[in-house]
């Protein structure tokens, strides 16, 4: 079990203790005692909640997340194509899975969903393609590292770290994550389009499950959200589906429908994949519904 993994006994470190926000006090504890936190992460978790508390944003679990105290951990971090930070990344992910316990939504009374994410101030990207080699290259390292230490997670479904896989997920410590990444340079009008830091946030696909276990309560967050997102920003992004449907990497991307076809020759590129990979036919296939879905919806798409 990863709550009985001591996370430096696995990966390095970058030196840094990540940080547990407590907005409601305004005060931060250190995920790992034995360390010092970057004192960039202060910007960094002050830039990020500015983000989330926009009231354009459109996701109110985010909000809740962030707005509860402990509920939200955050590092600092360089080179986001580096091994070296994909391993200490992957290091701090496994002492916040100790600390949040995220398998246990729903298990434990009073638990609830707990976020990670990494500020990268130092990364600058020339354009929105250089930035998505960097997300497709870190998700690429994180889940390549996690195969060689862990099984593949199997709750609260199978999943897998074959991008090809329709159950695709970024994996640390054998537990499935979602990433949203946010960066200046989307071309599109985006909640996860910054006005210069870069971040990468990760949840829990338990918290996710559990959600949808909720039933009416899950149906009328997405409505919520959908007409948040309608609202401030246009038609959802036609990539942004149900977990299970196809493989999600397009997800952590939510490119503009003219860098479509790019994004998926950096997915060919980064993870080595054949010309006739069913992925990339069945994401290639999905060019003329996207496009329609566009010409519905009225483009460009806005997520």
């Amino acid at each position: 079990m990863v709550e009985q993994i001591n996370s430096l006994d696995v990966y390095k470190t970058n030196g840094a203790a990540p940080l547990i926000f407590d907005h409601e006090n305004r005060e931060h504890s250190l995920l790992v005692e034995n360390l010092e936190p970057d004192p960039r992460t202060i910007d960094g978790l002050r830039y990020f909640t500015e983000t989330i508390k926009d009231p354009r944003f459109p996701c109110i679990g985010a909000k809740q997340t962030v707005g509860r105290p402990g509920k939200f951990v955050m590092n600092t971090y360089g080179n986001m194509t580096s091994k070296e930070t994909a391993e200490a990344m992957a290091c701090d992910i496994l002492a916040f899975l100790k600390f949040a316990k995220p398998e246990e939504i729903g298990k434990s009374a009073g638990l609830k969903p707990t976020s990670f994410a990494g500020y990268f101030p130092t990364t600058q990207f020339e354009d929105e393609m250089a930035a998505c080699r960097g997300i497709l290259t870190l998700v690429k390292n994180l889940n390549d590292l996690d195969s060689q230490h862990f099984p593949v997670p199997s709750e609260p479904v199978q999943f897998s770290r074959n991008v090809e896989d329709t159950n695709f997920a970024v994996c640390v410590g054998g537990h499935p994550f979602f990433t949203a990444f946010f960066h200046p340079h989307k071309e599109i009008s985006s909640p996860r389009k910054t006005s210069g830091p870069v971040f990468v946030n990760f949840n829990s696909h338990h918290g996710f499950y559990y959600l949808k276990s909720k039933g009416d309560t899950h149906e009328r967050w997405l409505d919520i959200i959908r007409g948040n997102i309608k609202s401030n920003y246009g038609e959802p992004h036609p990539d942004l589906v149900h977990h299970g449907l196809w493989s999600e990497v397009m997800q952590y991307l939510t490119v503009s429908l003219e860098h479509r076809d790019q994004a998926l020759a950096l997915i060919r590129e980064i993870f080595g994949l054949r010309e006739d990979s069913e992925l990339l036919q069945t994401l290639s296939n999905m060019q003329s519904i996207v496009r329609e879905r566009a010409v519905n919806a009225g483009c460009p798409y806005h997520m």
